[in-house]
């Protein structure tokens, strides 16, 4: 997200100054901004880039994560039939003794009405509520200090790395793999924050035997997901080469069946690989959770069993591939769910950053901006 905004502002104040268009008659036709103009269409960029960090954190990132923990509560209510009798309230039943009250009254079965509880989850305002109610009103932005710091210290690595290791190289792969596990204090502290209730003392970072246990499954996503995001990366740099086009084919005609290609295989590890990791190393984290720390949300600790205490000869944390098999398929579905409407929100939120931004710009410019927007200057642009 930092880097998306400074591209914007480096962009925006190199474009914003001077701009230029080429007129039919190879002459150049200039459009200046006053201070003023270029300041207030930086400062409507800068806003709305903060409006899509904060879509981000609040619904990809904190609720997603509640998301994959959360164990909808159940409440059972048993109810068992008054036994039918002869010996009553009425004034003119027949009186029993004890005995043969006893020997009357015959065994009933009992009912049992099993209520289950709907995710907060499944709909944002529920868990806004909650969290409002139980964190305070500013419960959406919790444990955000720490995913900065955690974010600045992993650009701060990479941008060491990028110093004497090529980005497309398969080494600094491996040194944001490291990156990624040398950080794993920092993501479980953040884990721990969101899915826990806020206290009155500062919350510090875990032992050092649980981060040991923590560093093992965050190596292995690391691996699965920069995987994932890298084979994406490197279809997007496939280029078709023309010398080897099919016969009677011209390339044009490839670059479309290629883009959706692209986007199936994209759409395809989403859902099957990033997603579940997701879901599985912020499960593992939360199992992790110290018995002193109450869960913000109803969420089963011992994950229908599969966490064995270390009294009971266990690890006392989920293993990843436990976490990813057996988490069940509600809430692979509930966090697919909430995925989908964070991607609807930042593209609403971007269709309409952009028709406010088209407006100031009509706004500043007047009838240029006919001019400035036509394909020729974007192209050119």
């Amino acid at each position: 997200m930092a880097s998306l905004t400074n591209h914007l502002i480096r962009r925006g104040v190199e474009g914003l100054q001077t701009s230029f268009r080429d007129s039919g008659d190879g002459s150049k036709v200039q459009f200046r901004f006053s201070a003023l103009s270029a300041t207030v269409v930086i400062v409507t960029v800068l806003l709305f880039a903060v409006g899509q960090f904060a879509i981000q954190y609040t619904y990809g990132e904190l609720i997603a994560t509640l998301a994959a923990v959360e164990a909808p509560s159940s409440t059972a209510i048993i109810r068992t039939p008054a036994a039918e009798s002869e010996d009553s309230e009425h004034p003119d039943a027949p009186l029993l003794s004890s005995n043969e009250k006893t020997d009357v009254r015959e065994p009933q079965d009992q009912e049992i009405l099993l209520i289950k509880q709907r995710a907060l989850t499944s709909r944002f305002c529920a868990i806004k509520r909650h969290l409002r109610a139980r964190g305070g009103r500013g419960s959406r932005f919790r444990g955000l200090p720490i995913y900065l710091l955690n974010g600045f210290l992993l650009s701060a690595l990479m941008g060491l790395a990028s110093a004497f290791v090529r980005p497309e190289s398969v080494a600094f792969t491996l040194l944001e793999i490291g990156a990624y596990t040398l950080l794993t204090p920092f993501e479980l502290l953040w884990n721990h924050t969101i899915i826990s209730e806020p206290s009155q003392r500062m919350q510090g970072f875990a032992p050092r035997s649980i981060i040991k246990k923590a560093l093992f499954p965050t190596l292995l996503y690391s691996c699965i997901s920069l995987s994932a995001q890298g084979f994406i990366h490197g279809c997007l740099k496939l280029r078709i080469n023309p010398t080897n086009a099919v016969p009677n084919q011209p390339t044009e005609q490839k670059m479309p069946l290629a883009l959706l290609a692209l986007v199936l295989i994209g759409i395809f590890l989403f859902i099957a690989v990033q997603i579940p990791a997701e879901i599985a190393i912020a499960r593992v984290r939360a199992s992790l959770l110290s018995a002193e720390q109450v869960p913000i949300i109803p969420f089963d600790r011992t994950f229908n069993g599969q966490v064995i205490s270390t009294e009971q000869g266990g690890s006392g944390m989920l293993d990843l591939w436990q976490a990813w098999v057996g988490c069940d398929m509600q809430t692979r579905l509930r966090v697919l769910g909430v995925l989908c409407k964070v991607v609807a929100m930042h593209l609403s939120w971007m269709l309409f950053g952009a028709l406010v931004l088209l407006g100031e710009l009509r706004f500043f410019l007047g009838p240029e901006f006919i001019n400035m927007m036509s394909l020729d200057f974007v192209l050119r642009t």
